[in-house]
């Protein structure tokens, strides 16, 4: 039997591991075992019930976090175009292709932040490519 460790057995007088928590509830024992050294993600899966090789029941959705943790968060978004538009109409703090180097963003955001830019052209790859030290590149189908 492996050895547990502080944290571990901290987290075992809080949680029983049968049972089955409310989303209050489990925000509540996580905000109790959080860690002062450590940021701390959820990760939650839902059965939906949809089909994904079916075009018509892809499920897109978006959370605004971290509001329970009482974190700030700051948005850049690497977009042009109509895309720049609505990422400024939904909140973004930063908007900019061209105009918003990465290593702005990185002195905007901090070393601890994950920046990560998508291509969903062969124009806007040829950019993103380029750029050193981003967390991920996502790109879509394109041809």
């Amino acid at each position: 039997m492996t050895k547990l460790s502080k944290k571990r057995k901290q987290l075992l007088q809080i949680v029983n591991p049968e049972s089955i928590y409310s989303l209050d509830d489990a925000m509540n024992i996580f905000q109790q075992a959080k860690s002062n050294n450590f940021d701390e993600s959820i990760d939650i899966a839902l059965r939906l019930g949809v089909d994904p090789e079916k075009s018509d029941q892809n499920v897109r959705g978006a959370i605004t976090l971290p509001h329970s943790l009482g974190k700030t968060i700051t948005v850049a978004v690497f977009a042009d175009g109509d895309q720049a538009k609505e990422a400024s109409d939904s909140g973004a703090d930063h908007v900019g292709m061209d105009d918003l180097p990465y290593n702005q963003v990185r002195k905007i955001l901090g070393k601890k932040s994950i920046i990560g830019v998508s291509a969903s052209n062969k124009v806007e790859f040829a950019k993103v490519k380029r750029l050193k030290g981003v967390s991920y590149i996502g790109v879509s189908a394109f041809s």
